[in-house]
């Protein structure tokens, strides 16, 4: 895989917007009751504070590097590798950068900031106070007018990052938004009112800029039939957008909070390598299930049992059979440690969970980058059932697992309980269980599907957490057969860019990997 600037390398290339924007201390970005207002340029900045540390905690960069090379399969014949690649990660952290940008819109100022020493009404600028439209405009006018103008840039590479200059402005568009979508339309008219706005930012309207904003639409249906007809490619799209969406959101609602509340986050709920190897002692050394320790001691043991000594039917026996298999799926894991997909496959009482514990367990003190693990049921029952093994079995509070089901009411950690609720301690589990801020999720198969594969903003403010994380889904047979195929599909890339190891167990297992010949039986 090929590596490219990273996401803070970038933030720090882009000129701050005091450094480009008038009387930048003038514009506010909001309100509060109690102290002075917040300004423009130090929100921008408290966003991107955020997203460099969700891009750390999650490893970020390397997924968006990943993704980056799948997009850039599409014009394999390009000897500007870097310099597209480069662009292209420029495109997902100025989005983050600008998204507030086309707050300088004085109606905006006046009717929303209650700004009106500094500013007049403008009545003719064609969007009212809104903000995102103009954020994109800039953002458009700024990056098209740089691919426009690059030298020595053949053509096809010039029109393949003018299309997806096109599509990164969407997730500033929409992100005030209860969904995601590709949604872009200017005409002679608005982009006349619009233009006297981008003198602000030093910026001017070329009519090659002009151009590409007026037939958006006829240059979408170009770049989509010459660049998006490849699964990987438009897949690498689709993840990048919903990514830069869930990210921008993210950091948004989070540095909005930090103002508002004066609660600043530091805590995103991921494993560190003390944690995971405190897991593995509780896991071990468990006084209520002995059993473990047995089992991770005594793998040979239980691997050259035979099955022909196991036929009476007794608890000792069921217990031997148990331990064989759990020491059989430990040592089959071992020797593909690589791979990304794996079954396990038991009979009912054959202690799938615990088996799947180990499994977490091994995976996560393999890969020191994997840093959550993700649990994924059908039915609320099993998530429930599921919870309590979880806490009891690895030895961990409330503060490190969470179960998200519409019965299961507002998570609060052990803290909020001795403190007796203080408001500063709802504000924090809000928060934590709006991001799922813990390193166990316990959810349905409907939430974590609607994660991968859905645009509403709810789910996509998860969608960046997914990054090297164990997901464990069980009783996948629940789905009907027509729907196998796109599961795969989704698992197939998430697991593969996002760097995420699958579990897949159940008592009857379908094969579904077999349905997509990318995932190759892995």
């Amino acid at each position: 895989m090929k590596s490219y600037k990273s996401f803070e390398e970038l933030v720090q290339e882009e000129p701050p917007i005091e450094k480009i924007l008038p009387h930048f201390d003038q514009y506010h970005a909001h309100t509060h009751t109690s102290k002075p207002f917040e300004k423009l340029h130090e929100h921008v900045h408290l966003v991107m504070e955020y997203a460099n540390k969700l891009v750390e905690a999650h490893r970020l960069d390397a997924v968006l590097d990943n993704l980056i090379s799948d997009l850039l399969s599409s014009i394999p014949q390009t000897e500007q590798s870097e310099i597209v690649g480069n662009f292209i990660k420029k495109l997902f952290v100025n989005a983050l950068i600008y998204h507030d940008y086309g707050k300088v819109n004085e109606n905006f100022q006046i009717e929303k900031m209650r700004n009106e020493g500094f500013f007049s009404p403008n009545e003719h600028n064609k969007i009212g106070s809104q903000h995102s439209i103009l954020s994109a405009f800039i953002y458009l006018t700024q990056h098209l007018n740089t691919v426009i103008q690059y030298p020595d840039l053949p053509g096809n590479e010039k029109n393949f990052l003018l299309g997806s200059t096109l599509l990164f402005s969407s997730p500033i568009v929409k992100h005030h938004a209860g969904f995601f979508e590709y949604q872009l339309e200017f005409d002679e008219e608005k982009v006349s009112a619009l233009e006297p706005y981008l003198g602000l930012f030093q910026l001017g309207l070329s009519w090659e800029v002009e151009q590409s904003l007026l037939m958006a639409e006829k240059l979408m249906k170009c770049f989509s039939k010459k660049f998006l007809q490849e699964e990987t490619v438009s897949f690498a799209f689709f993840a990048l957008l919903k990514l830069n969406f869930s990210l921008l959101t993210a950091a948004d609602y989070y540095a909005t909070n930090d103002f508002m509340g004066n609660m600043p986050i530091h805590d995103f709920g991921i494993m560190n390598d003390n944690f995971k190897e405190q897991l593995y002692d509780n896991f071990v050394h468990n006084p209520r299930a002995p059993y473990n320790g047995e089992l991770m001691s005594r793998m040979s043991f239980y691997n050259q049992l035979e099955f022909s000594q196991l036929q009476t039917r007794n608890n000792q026996n069921l217990n031997l059979l148990r331990q064989k298999m759990a020491a059989e799926a430990i040592t089959c894991l071992r020797s593909h440690i690589d791979d990304r997909l794996f079954y396990l496959e038991a009979p009912t009482g054959g202690g799938k969970t615990n088996m799947s514990f180990a499994c977490a367990l091994e995976l996560l003190q393999s890969d020191k980058t994997l840093n959550k693990v993700f649990y994924v049921f059908p039915f609320t029952t099993l998530i429930t059932q599921t919870f309590n093994n979880i806490r009891e079995t690895l030895q961990i509070g409330p503060e490190a697992v969470i179960q998200l089901h519409a019965k299961g009411g507002f998570h609060t950690t052990r803290k909020e309980e001795v403190q007796d609720g203080l408001y500063g301690s709802k504000k924090l589990n809000y928060i934590n269980n709006l991001f799922i801020n813990y390193p166990f999720t316990l959810l349905s198969h409907i939430k974590f599907f609607d994660i991968l594969k859905g645009n509403g903003k709810d789910t996509n403010y998860i969608l960046h957490r997914l990054s090297n994380a164990v997901v464990i889904i069980d009783e996948l047979q629940a789905y009907t057969p027509k729907h196998w195929d796109k599961i795969i599909f989704f698992i197939h890339h998430y697991a593969r860019q996002f760097n995420m190891r699958v579990i897949i167990m159940s008592a009857t297992l379908p094969k579904i990997d077999k349905l997509n010949k990318r995932a190759k039986g892995k």
